[in-house]
């Protein structure tokens, strides 16, 4: 998915409703789809209104805006989880890139294993998607992003601009397809909130892919 399509909808809500992030890592947790306390005022729009004093078990394991020009070399991170042992069954992997129409022109991994994506076939920043049913081994991981080839004269470079994991608990603590109310992790730590329909987060029909052996 292309950041056009995806901005005009984000940037809408903010026009037509009074309404604050719905990503985390921002600061704007306000408006009426925000809560600060349990249960939210937003109840009556929840899948199931009982489970209106219960917050979804979800963590942000790294989030960053690196903004980094492919063509100096590859982008590694290393962080840490207790991922599967410690409840957190399911992963969500979510990049933005830009200058990378085809798919031979960028390397995506996790500890060495490749991700598949799909090409978009032109320059627009554009969104990648990943997810798993099976959680991290307890320890470090790695995840890397590398340009498999020049950028044309003239064209984007290919560049590197956000990356976010996220984990989740088993489905009884965290449902991907209700609407329900889940922590959201500002830039100064986790403090709010947030509703939204999950089943948006997880990527639905929008060109995610499976991670394999993550």
């Amino acid at each position: 998915m292309t950041s056009g399509s995806v901005v005009i909808r984000h940037e809408l809500g903010h026009n037509l409703i009074p309404v604050g992030e719905e990503y985390d890592g921002g600061w704007v947790y306000s408006g009426v789809n925000s809560a600060h306390e349990l249960p939210p005022p937003w109840t009556h729009w929840l899948t199931d209104p009982s489970s209106a004093t219960v917050e979804e078990q979800n963590r942000v394991v790294f989030q960053e805006y690196p903004w980094t020009d492919l063509s100096s070399g590859p982008w590694r991170k290393v962080f840490f989880t207790w991922g599967y042992d410690k409840g957190w069954e399911r992963i969500y992997i979510q990049a933005s890139v830009s200058g990378v129409p085809e798919r031979n022109d960028l390397w995506v991994g996790i500890d060495g294993v490749e991700l598949n994506w799909f090409p978009t076939h032109n320059d627009d920043r554009r969104f990648l998607e990943w997810h798993s049913d099976r959680g991290f081994a307890a320890g470090f991981h790695s995840i890397e992003f590398r340009q498999m080839t020049d950028a044309k004269s003239g064209r984007m470079p290919r560049q590197l601009c956000n990356i976010e994991i996220i984990e989740y608990g088993p489905e009884d603590k965290y449902h991907l397809e209700k609407v329900a109310g889940t922590g959201s992790s500002t830039e100064f730590g986790r403090d709010t909130l947030g509703i939204f329909r999950h089943l948006i987060l997880t990527g639905g029909n929008r060109g995610d892919q499976r991670m394999r052996d993550a």
